[in-house]
């Protein structure tokens, strides 16, 4: 069973890790925007930058492909990985299995690119895939699907802002309910925790 713990900062933390940089890997994907983009500039995957991580343990996506053919490139990548063993495997899953996934919250509850309601929240089979009709801009993303996801040993949710706090208290205070948020189905083999700005965290 998945252990969740919320953390509370300030509004104005950033985000930092003690790494060994000689063994730690970074996957990155990305919406299909150009890196100078307003929708990633402020991102907390670019605090990631002050850390010295060797480039050739940085894997992006090739955004000078088409969607289909960047979900298909990454996958054969991470598969080259896990067989090269730079990537762990699950044995329980048989999916990828990464030591820390960085992930954010959309106001609507969706996590990476998979959106309430929509039939990639139930994929199970493939590693990486894509969406062309997003309800949020752009319409055009890339995305690990669930089981990836979920077979992460450890998540770490960064989540802030007061346009999500009524997300954060269904999602904190209603894993019950038979119609879940993407944010509620998050389950990582081993620690969830929620790092939460104070307007995020207002209502628990």
């Amino acid at each position: 069973m998945t252990e969740c713990a919320v953390r509370l900062a300030s509004s104005s933390c950033t985000l930092s890790a003690n790494l060994h940089i000689s063994s730690t890997r970074f996957s990155l994907l990305r919406r299909s925007l150009p890196l100078t983009s307003a929708s990633i500039i402020g991102s907390p995957l670019l605090s990631l930058g002050q850390i010295p991580i060797p480039s050739g343990n940085v894997y992006a996506i090739n955004d000078a492909l088409s969607v289909e053919g960047a979900t298909d490139d990454y996958e054969t990548c991470l598969k080259y990985l896990v067989k090269s063993k730079i990537v762990d495997i699950s044995e329980a899953t048989g999916f990828p299995k990464f030591d820390v996934m960085l992930l954010g919250m959309g106001p609507g509850g969706h996590v990476a690119s998979l959106f309430p309601g929509h039939p990639l929240v139930h994929e199970k089979e493939k590693w990486v895939t894509f969406i062309k009709e997003s309800p949020k801009p752009p319409p055009e993303r890339i995305t690990f699907t669930f089981p990836v996801i979920n077979t992460s040993a450890n998540i770490a949710l960064v989540v802030a802002g007061a346009g999500k706090v009524d997300v954060v208290h269904k999602s904190l205070g209603d894993s019950e309910s038979s119609n879940l948020l993407p944010v509620q189905i998050v389950s990582p083999e081993g620690e969830l925790v929620w790092f939460l700005d104070k307007a995020a965290a207002s209502y628990l």
